[in-house]
C-alpha cells in the first residue's frame, strides 16, 4: 500500500515513473509471499488518478534466478577452496588451509579436522582454526576410539553426506554434544572425508551462539568434502612417492658404500697387475 501511495504522490508532483517494476505481495493465505511483475501507468479518471495495468506472478522465474545465483555463488566458493587446496601438496599445510577456508566459506566461527590412525585404531584432531590455544591443546590431546566414533560414522553413512549436531542430549550424539558444551559451541556440521569408499576422517565446523545450517551451507559442505578428500589423497600419494624415493636413495647409498670398499681393493690389485708389479703378463692376461 505504501509503495502504491508513494507512486501516486510522486506522479502528482510531476515525476516521471517507470511503467514496469517488481515487488512481493502477501498471498491471500496471509503467510506466504509471491513475486509479481507490474506493468502499469497512472491515468486521469473522473477527476482523479487511476492505475491501468497488469500484474503477473513471476515467483517461479524469481526462484529460478535465485537458484542460478546460488549455483554461481556455490561454484565460486568451491573454486576458491580448490585454489587454496592445490596451493600446497604438503598434508599438514592442506589440513590447516582446509580448516581455515571451510570455516570462512561456510560463515562459521571455528572448525577442526579429525583423521583415522589405523595403527592405533583411534581418531585424532590434526588441525584446527578459530579456537583459543587452550581449546586447541585440549582437542589435540584427545583420541577417539573406533567404538566411540561408530555411532556418528553410521549417521554419516546413512545421511546425505553431512550430519548436523545441536547442543542437546541423546544418543548417539551425547559424547559429542558434551564436547560442544565444553568448547562453547551451539551447533556443528560434520563433513566426512573419504578415500574411495573408506571414511578416513571428518571436518567439523561450528557456531558459537548461533543455531542451524541452511541447505545452501550443506550443499557447499558436500562439495568441500569432495575437494578436501581429493586434496588429501593427492598429498598422501606424493608423500608416499617421496618416502619411496628416500628409501631408494638410502638403498643406493648403502649399496654404494658396501660395494665401494671391495671394488676399490679389486681395482687397486688390477692396476698393480697391469703395471706388472708382480711380474710380467701375457697378452691374454693384459686383455
Amino acid at each position: 500500500r505504501e509503495f502504491v501511495l508513494d507512486r501516486y504522490r510522486r506522479r502528482q508532483a510531476g515525476e516521471t515513473l517507470p511503467s514496469q517494476y517488481e515487488f512481493r505481495l502477501l498471498h491471500k493465505d496471509g503467510v506466504s509471499r509471491v513475486f509479481v511483475e507490474v506493468r502499469a501507468m497512472l491515468t486521469q479518471y473522473q477527476g482523479g488518478l487511476a492505475t491501468l495495468g497488469t500484474i503477473r506472478d513471476v515467483t517461479e522465474r524469481k526462484r529460478a534466478e535465485e537458484q542460478l545465483r546460488e549455483e554461481a555463488e556455490i561454484n565460486a566458493a568451491l573454486a576458491r577452496v580448490a585454489q587454496e587446496m592445490i596451493a600446497s601438496l604438503d598434508t599438514s599445510a592442506v589440513l590447516d588451509r582446509l580448516c581455515r577456508v571451510t570455516t570462512e566459506v561456510l560463515g562459521c566461527d571455528c572448525g577442526h579436522t579429525v583423521l583415522w590412525f589405523p595403527e592405533e585404531k583411534v581418531y585424532r584432531n590434526v588441525a584446527g582454526y578459530g579456537y583459543t590455544p587452550e581449546q586447541w591443546e585440549a582437542l589435540r590431546a584427545m583420541s577417539i576410539p573406533q567404538e566411540s566414533a561408530a555411532p556418528l560414522a553410521s549417521l554419516v553413512l546413512k545421511g546425505q553426506g553431512v550430519v548436523e549436531l545441536e547442543d542437546q542430549t541423546g544418543e548417539p550424539r551425547a559424547p559429542l554434544t558434551r564436547l560442544m558444551r565444553q568448547l562453547g559451541l551451539t551447533s556443528s556440521l560434520v563433513i566426512p572425508l573419504r578415500r574411495g569408499q573408506l571414511v578416513i576422517g571428518a571436518l567439523t565446523v561450528s557456531y558459537r551462539g548461533r543455531h542451524g545450517f541452511t541447505e545452501r551451507q550443506k550443499r557447499l559442505a558436500r562439495g568441500l568434502a569432495q575437494i578436501a578428500s581429493l586434496a588429501l589423497s593427492s598429498a598422501r600419494l606424493l608423500e608416499e612417492i617421496a618416502q619411496s624415493n628416500r628409501i631408494k636413495e638410502d638403498f643406493v647409498g648403502t649399496m654404494s658404500h658396501e660395494l665401494r670398499t671391495p671394488l676399490n681393493i679389486i681395482l687397486g690389485y688390477n692396476h698393480l697387475l697391469l703395471e706388472e708389479a708382480f711380474g710380467p703378463l701375457t697378452v691374454e692376461q693384459i686383455k
